[in-house]
């Protein structure tokens, strides 16, 4: 058996054997594991636009037998300690059985494709959760952190020549977005630039909440998470400099307080997200001139008309809403739609209730509250994880509307609940004898 190793993360100690656990492993839990790396590893590849060339739809087709495989061999006990998991874990079982019921009276094709996006991860959020530090470490935060830094290096190619570098690869014939029509913002190989830029800032915390005290693997981290935190400030999210903002405070604070290890991250995160941001400080000031009118309506590019409408069309349809996917649909056809702003509800909990209602709404709204307590409870690093993608929950969308963001919200959800139970002993499989 592999010698035992004692790591310490914050108020939370674990004792692990890698390779005696590795060996205690049934093939079908092995299967699981190595599922779920791919997944995460081709991440990108569940961005909705992949499906415009053949090779992007060969990467989709491979990220979703990924995901389908880690569902379809989740492992008996997993599910059945369900109840003892974080509120991570139901949080995301709730989304799943909303859009379910919610598509049961409004079918609709595009329904369908959205709800197999929300039901197809569930095997990832489960089973993530039921994996000690070691593997999560293995499993998911270095295929995560190693996409990210691929996709990192093409966006500052992509920055710095102003051109679609290997954007044109999976989306033949596209240009970059263009803001304003001066301020072209790199998209990596995403279909919008907010996909990198969350991608990018939740792949930040999972790094620093599992980034080993020492050694080669520690230094692997500090890599892949500045180049992350060089991905949020080439794309010029202001949801995801707000997320990286508060990863910083809640990092910063463990440091002063009882969480030393976590130094030397938190100066790569700033260093990294300053320089870049320093030489495209043009485009930064653009974004937040779009922020310093004083109208909060515009400031917020129409987030205040976007939440009315959504609670408009949530009191009509109140106990399923209108559907999954069918927002803009319903909205088009029954309510007036604003000209400046012709888009979805830039809320998640809103959306929520839009399509899937107001009881689906309350108790997501509500665990997703308790997941939070539950990781302040779990010491600091679970919490810079927790507040990494909040903006996104608040301000944006993106983790219930898009394929990859649903993706990316399994994966936050099973290491958020991994870290959260890392401290509670799991029935394993005995030893296999030599």
């Amino acid at each position: 058996m592999g010698k035992l190793a004692t790591i310490t993360l914050g108020a939370m100690t674990e004792t692990t054997g890698s390779t005696a656990v590795t060996d205690a492993l049934t093939p079908k839990q092995r299967f699981n594991r190595g599922a779920i790396a791919v997944a995460v590893a081709t991440l990108p590849a569940w961005s909705l636009s992949f499906a415009e060339s053949g090779l992007g739809f060969l990467f989709t087709m491979i990220t979703t037998v990924a995901v389908l495989a880690a569902l379809a061999t989740v492992d008996g006990a997993a599910v059945a300690t369900i109840r003892r998991r974080a509120a991570a874990v139901t949080m995301y079982l709730v989304l799943g059985a909303g859009a379910l019921i919610s598509l049961l009276f409004h079918p609709s094709g595009a329904g369908a494709i959205l709800t197999f996006a929300v039901v197809a991860p569930i095997g990832i959020v489960i089973s993530a959760a039921r994996l000690t530090t070691d593997e999560l470490r293995r499993i998911v935060a270095v295929p995560l952190l190693a996409t990210t830094a691929l996709q990192a290096v093409i966006v500052a190619i992509q920055s710095g020549t102003r051109s679609a570098f290997g954007y044109n690869l999976l989306h033949p014939g596209s240009e970059l977005l263009v803001t304003n029509e001066t301020i072209v913002r790199p998209q990596g190989l995403f279909d919008h630039v907010y996909e990198p830029a969350a991608v990018a800032v939740v792949a930040v915390a999972v790094g620093l909440a599992l980034m080993p005290a020492a050694g080669r693997m520690r230094t692997a981290f500090l890599v892949g998470i500045g180049a992350a935190a060089t991905t949020v400030a080439l794309t010029h999210s202001r949801s995801a400099l707000l997320g990286l903002m508060l990863v910083v405070a809640v990092g910063a604070l463990a440091v002063a307080r009882r969480e030393p290890g976590l130094r030397v991250g938190i100066i790569v995160v700033v260093a990294a997200f300053v320089v870049p941001a320093l030489l495209t400080a043009n485009a930064w000031q653009v974004r937040f001139d779009e922020s310093a009118t004083p109208n909060l309506d515009d400031a917020s590019l129409g987030r205040i008309t976007l939440a009315r409408q959504a609670l408009e069309m949530a009191g009509d349809h109140p106990v399923v809403g209108v559907g999954p996917n069918r927002y803009m649909t319903v909205l088009e056809s029954q309510y007036t739609v604003d000209d400046d702003y012709p888009f979805v509800v830039h809320n998640e909990s809103l959306m929520v209730a839009a399509e899937l209602g107001l009881p689906a709404a309350i108790v997501f709204t509500a665990l997703l509250v308790w997941t939070g307590v539950q990781a302040v409870r779990g010491g600091y690093r679970p919490t810079l994880l927790y507040v990494a993608p909040l903006p996104f929950f608040v301000f944006d969308v993106l983790l219930y509307n898009k394929p990859i963001g649903l993706l990316l919200f399994a994966v936050w959800c099973g290491v958020l609940a991994g870290l959260r139970l890392a401290g509670v002993p799991a029935p394993t499989p005995p030893l296999r004898r030599r």
